[in-house]
């Protein structure tokens, strides 16, 4: 449903949805891009990595049905702050690992919140960006998974080669932190056009499959990029 707000807050809230999108993914490209440095200081392999990085996916894969759905039920202003928020502590908790377990528990949350965030995003556009320009919205905020990779890359020298990789994922952190300040500008509308809930009806098990296959090709072309990029970084 579309809710008439100004062009200020349509701005906002597309700001909103590409950083969410951004921090929600940005975990799992941070940590293929600095993953020789975690396997120094972690004694992670190849094997051990590659596992991580697909538990995130997984998680957000497999989570993606029952997250979207919830995320039309709290409303994309209550789902994307649960979701950023669980990103700024998961990015915490991952610059305090001390193994692969750490860091591969911390990956799973992190695929979670990105399994809520993603959806909330796309109804915060849906409700808050005119019709006329949601093809664009929607496109802009799917540019939020390559500028994720894009930082993952850029951490690499500034932060991981200089100050060390645990402040990689603080920044990653800080990231999900000023989203949700942004968001907040967003979503400061009237309630209902926060709360609106999606219809009471059981979701069967037709929608499920679908919505669950949807997930997981998305996410897996997500995984496919992720793994090349860590490997681009493993051969150089």
């Amino acid at each position: 449903m579309m809710v008439a707000v100004s062009a200020s807050v349509a701005r906002r809230a597309l700001f909103g949805g590409v950083v969410g999108t951004t921090s929600s993914v940005l975990p799992a490209f941070m940590t293929g891009a600095i993953a020789v440095q975690l396997a120094d200081d972690l004694s992670l392999g190849a094997s051990q990595l590659g596992l991580v990085i697909g538990g995130f996916f997984a998680s957000a894969a497999l989570g993606s049905v029952l997250l979207g759905r919830l995320a039309e039920r709290l409303g994309p202003g209550a789902a994307m702050r649960i979701g950023l928020t669980t990103s700024m502590l998961t990015g915490v908790a991952m610059s305090q690992a001390r193994g692969p377990l750490h860091l591969g528990l911390a990956l799973l949350v992190a695929g979670t919140s990105n399994a809520l965030t993603q959806p909330a995003a796309n109804l915060l556009l849906v409700r808050h960006v005119p019709v006329g320009r949601l093809g664009l919205a929607m496109a802009l905020k799917q540019a939020g998974m390559p500028i994720a990779s894009l930082l993952g890359g850029v951490a690499v020298p500034v932060l991981a080669l200089t100050v060390g990789w645990r402040w990689a994922y603080v920044a990653a952190a800080l990231v999900a932190g000023d989203g949700r300040l942004v968001l907040e500008g967003a979503v400061h509308v009237a309630s209902d056009a926060l709360g609106l809930a999606g219809d009471d009806h059981a979701l069967d098990v037709e929608a499920l499959g679908r919505g669950l296959v949807h997930g997981i090709e998305r996410e897996a072309g997500d995984l496919g990029a992720g793994l090349e990029a860590t490997h681009a970084v493993a051969a150089g």
